[in-house]
C-alpha cells in the first residue's frame, strides 16, 4: 500500500476553529488570544486554562472574514464529490447562531457559502460547455443540480422548516437509516433552487419559522438544533467515455443547542426538566468523547438521539468536517466546557470519499451490512426484541 493511500485509510482529523465574541460593556474580558493559544483568566487576571489551536479568530474578525481566509478549499471539494459539514458549539449567546446562519444583513456561512457554490458550479458548467475555453468540450458536457432541506430539532421532535405550517404540523419525522442515502430523514422535503437568491430567500423564510416559544425552563430556542443541508448533483459527459459520471455531495451546516448544560448534574437535569429535552446535546457530547478515544475496530453507536443519528456522516463520517467552537467573555464556566469539548473534537478521525456513482454501489453494500450488524446487536437484547421486529417489518 503506498504512504498516500495509507494516509487516506487513517482518517481526517476535525478540522477545530475558536471564534471570540466582542465583550459589551459589561462583560469582565477573560478570554486571552496571543498567536495559537487561548488563556481563560480568573477574576485576578491570572491564567486558569491554556489551550493551543492553530485557527483563532479575535472579536474583530467578521463571518466574512472568516468564510474568505478558512472555507475556500472545502467549497473546491463540495465541486469535487466531497461532503462537507461545519457545526457550531458553544454556550447560549456566545455566537454559534450568528456565525452559521447570520442575519439577512450580516450573512453567515449557510449564505457565504451556498453563494460559493453556485459561482463554482457556473464556472465549471461555463468551462465544459464552451468549446472555445481551454478543456471545453462543447454542448451539454456538464450539468448541475441543487436543492435544500432545513429541519430543527427540539425536544426530540424534527420540524421541516421548508414546509407550511399545516402540513408541519401532521407530520412524524424522524431519523432512520437508508442503505441508498445512509442517515437521512423520513417525510423530509428536499426543495430545488435555482440560485443563491431563490435559496436565501427560502432559507429566510425557514429561519423565521424557527421556534421562539418559551416555557419553565427557559426559551426552547436555546434547547433547539438547526440543520441547513444543501445537495449538489453534478453530471459530466466526457467524450470517449460511455456513461456520465455523476457526483453527489451535501453540505450539512449546524447550529447545535447552548452547552451550558452539559455543565449540570445529569440527573438533577432529568428530573428537573425530563428526559428528552436536552438528549440531543448530551448525546453529542458523549459521542465525541466515544470517538476521541476509538480504535478503528470499535462500534461507536449513534442512535442515542435523533440529532447524534444525524450527525453520523458529521461525526467520524464520509465527510470533511469544521467544528466553529464559540467563546464569550464573562462566562469562564462556559468557556471552559466549550474549550474541552473542542479538545476532544480535535482528535476525532473522519472518512471522506468521492461521491460518485462507481463507488454509490459499493457504498450501498457497505450501508447494509452496517444495517445488519447494528439488527443483530438489537436481536442480542431481550430487551429490544419487539424494536428489532418492528425494525424488520419496516
Amino acid at each position: 500500500m503506498s504512504k498516500e493511500i495509507d494516509s487516506l485509510s487513517l482518517g481526517v482529523p476535525i478540522q477545530c476553529m475558536v471564534r471570540v465574541k466582542p465583550p459589551s460593556g459589561y462583560q469582565r474580558e477573560d478570554v486571552r488570544i496571543h498567536n495559537d493559544r487561548i488563556s481563560l483568566l480568573d477574576v485576578n487576571n491570572r491564567v486558569k486554562e491554556e489551550y493551543e489551536i492553530q485557527d483563532i479568530f479575535p472579536a474583530e474578525a467578521t463571518v466574512q472574514s472568516i468564510f474568505e481566509t478558512s472555507f475556500a478549499s472545502y467549497v473546491r471539494a463540495l465541486s469535487e464529490g466531497v461532503n462537507f459539514a461545519v457545526f457550531g458549539m458553544g454556550s447560549t449567546n456566545s455566537g454559534k447562531t450568528s456565525t452559521i446562519e447570520g442575519e439577512f444583513s450580516q450573512p453567515g456561512l449557510v449564505t457565504l457559502m451556498s453563494d460559493a457554490i453556485f459561482n463554482m458550479m457556473e464556472d465549471k458548467r461555463a468551462q465544459a460547455n464552451n468549446v472555445g475555453r481551454p478543456g471545453g468540450m462543447g454542448g451539454d458536457a456538464f450539468s448541475y443540480s441543487i436543492k435544500i432541506r432545513y429541519i430543527e430539532i427540539i425536544d426530540e421532535e424534527i420540524t421541516d422548516l421548508l414546509t407550511e405550517s399545516q402540513s408541519r404540523a401532521r407530520e412524524h419525522l424522524t431519523a432512520k437509516n437508508d442503505e441508498w442515502e445512509g442517515v437521512t430523514v423520513n417525510g423530509i422535503h428536499w426543495l430545488p433552487v435555482s440560485n443563491i437568491n431563490h435559496l436565501v430567500d427560502v432559507f429566510y423564510q425557514g429561519k423565521k419559522a424557527r421556534t421562539n416559544a418559551v416555557n419553565e425552563f427557559g426559551n426552547f430556542s436555546d434547547k433547539a438544533t438547526s440543520i441547513f443541508s444543501v445537495e449538489i448533483v453534478q453530471i459530466s459527459e466526457l467524450e470517449g467515455q460511455p456513461d456520465a459520471t455523476v457526483l453527489v455531495s451535501r453540505a450539512h451546516f449546524v447550529d447545535m443547542p447552548g452547552a451550558e448544560v452539559l455543565n449540570r448534574d445529569p440527573e438533577e437535569l432529568r428530573l428537573k426538566e425530563g428526559v428528552t429535552l436536552n438528549k440531543g446535546i448530551t448525546t453529542v457530547a458523549n459521542l465525541l468523547k466515544e470517538l476521541a478515544a476509538a480504535r478503528r475496530s470499535d462500534y461507536i453507536g449513534y442512535q442515542g438521539s435523533q440529532l447524534s443519528h444525524l450527525m453520523k456522516d458529521i461525526l467520524g463520517g464520509n465527510s470533511l468536517t469544521v467544528g466553529m467552537f464559540t467563546l464569550q467573555h464573562g462566562d469562564l464556566e462556559g468557556s471552559s466546557l466549550t474549550m474541552n469539548l473542542m479538545k476532544q473534537t480535535k482528535r476525532v478521525m473522519n472518512f471522506p470519499v468521492v461521491n460518485d456513482n462507481r463507488l454509490s454501489g459499493l457504498l450501498r453494500r457497505l450501508r447494509i451490512e452496517i444495517l445488519h450488524v447494528e439488527n443483530a446487536m438489537l436481536l442480542q437484547s431481550p430487551d429490544n426484541i419487539e424494536g428489532y421486529n418492528l425494525k424488520i417489518a419496516e
